[in-house]
Formats: structure tokens, C-alpha cells, sequence
């Protein structure tokens, strides 16, 4: 569209492809700042989730509030950018850090303890969340961790 309008000025009228040329950049402009701010917005929210997931009271709903931009909107841009809806992200995070603890402090950590330490106030809750990303329930997969442990100090 803009090599036809460009083309129909072929007759050089040097004022009309001037305001053209700075209308359209002026558009490229505008379209990159957004593009930007959006990024930075979604940006400080992931490093907001990212910091603060142990926070049982962390309010997602307030924080894409806190962008600026309309939270259905925010939220849209959050799951272009990640693939992941701020809620998922978060479940994501928590689990991620609770298959950690499990790995290291297996044998002295409680479930409950370790659910806190993940954001959960809710071990029930907790539970259900981790068998839904990890497929076993924390109890399950804390008895396959121990059960290894011993497998592999036992003496062949």
C-alpha cells in the first residue's frame, strides 16, 4: 500500500511524500515503544512471580493491575510472551522449587514444611497442584526419592 501510494506520487510532489514518509514513521515509532513497554510490563511482572513465589499471599490479579494496561490485556501479552498464563507460570515456579526441596531435603523436610516454603498454605491443595504437573502425588515422589537412596547405599 505504501509502494502504491509512493508510486501515484511519481510526479514528485516532495511535500506530500515528506508527510508520507514521516506519518509512517512516525507510526513505526509509536508501534515499537508499545511493543517495548508492553515487553518491559510483562517483564516485571514475571520478575515480580519470579521473586515472590514462596509469598502465599502473592495477588497476581494486583499485580497485572499494576501494569497500566488492562488486565485481560496484560494478561493476553503475558501468555503471548511466555507461553504461560501468570496463574500457570506461578504453579509452574512453585512446583519447580518443590521438586528441589524434595531433592535435597527429602529426608527432613515435612511435606507441609515444604509446601510452605513453595507459597502453599494448603498441603491438600499443594498435593493436588504437584500430582497435576508432575503426574505423582509429593508423597509418591518423595517415597521413589528415598527408596533410591537406599537402593544406592546398599552394598552389592
Amino acid at each position: 500500500m505504501l509502494a502504491a501510494m509512493i508510486y501515484h506520487n511519481r510526479y514528485n510532489n516532495n511535500r506530500y511524500l515528506f508527510q508520507l514518509c514521516s506519518a509512517y514513521l512516525h507510526f513505526i515509532l509509536q508501534h515499537i515503544r508499545v511493543s517495548n513497554d508492553i515487553s518491559l510490563s510483562v517483564n516485571k511482572i514475571i520478575h515480580e512471580i519470579t521473586n515472590h513465589f514462596y509469598d502465599s499471599t502473592i495477588d497476581l490479579h494486583h499485580l497485572l493491575q499494576q501494569s497500566g494496561y488492562a488486565v485481560d490485556y496484560i494478561r493476553a501479552q503475558f501468555k503471548k510472551m511466555t507461553g504461560k498464563t501468570p496463574n500457570a507460570f506461578l504453579t509452574e515456579i512453585r512446583i519447580k522449587h518443590a521438586l528441589f526441596l524434595l531433592d535435597i531435603y527429602a529426608h527432613t523436610l515435612s511435606l507441609q514444611q515444604i509446601a510452605e516454603q513453595c507459597g502453599y498454605v494448603d498441603d491438600v491443595y499443594f498435593s493436588k497442584k504437584f500430582k497435576s504437573v508432575v503426574g505423582v502425588s509429593p508423597k509418591q515422589y518423595r517415597d521413589m526419592l528415598l527408596h533410591r537412596s537406599r537402593e544406592s547405599t546398599k552394598m552389592p
